[in-house]
C-alpha cells in the first residue's frame, strides 16, 4: 500500500507549527523549524506527501521540493469551498479554516473562540461564516 501523507503548516503570529496526517489521522505535530526531522523520520517526498500552508503570505517559508498549496488559494470571492463568507475584512486564514471545519460538521449556528496571541470570536451559521471580533 502506498502511503499518502498530508502535512499542514500554520504560520501564526508567535508560533509556527505543523502536523502530519495519514488517512485523516494525525501522526505527529511539530514546530516548523523541525520539519526536516519529520521528512527523514517518515521518509516524506514529492510522491507521498502534500503540504497545506495556512499563512497570510503567499510565499513558501519552508525550503522543500514537496508540493504545497496555501489555504488562501481556496478562498474565491465570497466562497471558501462551499461555505459562503459574509465578512472577510480582517479575516485570517486560520479563522477561515476553523470556521469551515465547524460548518462542514453541521449547519447549526456556532461560535468559535480562539485564545491565541489574539482572542477571536467568530460566528458560523447555516449560511456560512458571518464574521466576528478580534480582541
Amino acid at each position: 500500500m502506498n502511503k499518502k501523507y498530508v502535512c499542514t503548516f500554520d504560520y501564526g503570529n508567535t508560533k509556527e507549527k505543523g502536523a502530519l496526517y495519514l488517512n485523516d489521522e494525525m501522526q505527529t505535530n511539530f514546530i516548523i523549524k523541525d520539519f526536516s526531522e519529520i521528512v527523514q523520520k517518515y521518509n516524506l517526498n514529492i510522491k507521498n506527501c502534500q503540504i497545506i500552508e495556512c499563512s497570510v503570505k503567499n510565499s513558501k517559508r519552508v525550503k522543500t521540493n514537496i508540493p504545497s498549496q496555501n489555504v488562501k488559494e481556496f478562498f474565491k470571492g465570497s466562497k471558501f469551498f462551499d461555505m459562503t463568507v459574509n465578512y472577510a475584512e480582517t479575516l485570517g486564514m486560520d479563522r477561515l479554516v476553523q470556521a469551515y471545519y465547524l460548518y462542514s460538521l453541521n449547519k447549526e449556528p456556532q461560535l468559535i473562540i480562539d485564545a491565541g496571541t489574539f482572542t477571536t470570536i467568530d460566528l458560523v451559521s447555516a449560511e456560512g461564516f458571518d464574521g466576528g471580533y478580534i480582541l
